[in-house]
């Protein structure tokens, strides 16, 4: 646990009982800190939360109980948000429905509510209306058979097309 040797630490980190991994918490080195944190008990996984680097704060969004996911909703990288709408349940996405980052609001639009959906069907970033368009009620999609972007026409299009076909 104390060795100069980051590899050295990295091998215990992989072999420590987990009971005994809260002392490698502030190692310096990622890897290190990335099998702590992929290895870490639940009820310490929030020591890592603000951890300086994003990987180690993706690993514990993967982890998290989803009660606690919340707490990284506002996560300055984006990668990290990813994770945390990959996890959400659905009706706690708003949080995330108007994230600066399109990447984000695409995933969160790929698993919102119908509501939240309609919503995401005025994004500016044609992907995001993109995957809104499979969860929004239909009532809301005529207006995209007219969107600039073909992509979003075509699904829109299909999606109609399916519920009257029915």
């Amino acid at each position: 646990k104390s060795d100069t040797d980051e590899v050295v630490r990295r091998v215990v980190a992989s072999r420590l009982p987990v009971e005994q991994l809260e002392a490698m918490i502030a190692d310096p080195d990622r890897e290190v800190r990335l099998s702590v944190a992929a290895r870490l008990p639940e009820p310490l996984l929030l020591r890592l939360i603000d951890d300086p680097d994003y990987l180690i704060r993706a690993t514990v969004a993967r982890r998290l109980p989803h009660g606690q996911l919340a707490k990284m909703a506002r996560d300055s990288e984006r990668e990290v948000r990813k994770v945390v709408a990959t996890r959400l349940p659905p009706f706690a996405l708003h949080m995330l429905a108007n994230d600066s980052e399109p990447e984000v609001r695409a995933v969160v639009a790929e698993r919102a509510l119908p509501g939240l959906a309609a919503a995401l069907l005025k994004d500016p970033e044609w992907w995001v209306r993109l995957a809104a368009v499979a969860n929004a009620p239909l009532e809301f999609l005529p207006p995209l058979t007219q969107d600039p972007e073909l992509e979003v026409r075509e699904a829109a299009q299909a999606r109609l097309a399916e519920s009257e076909a029915v």
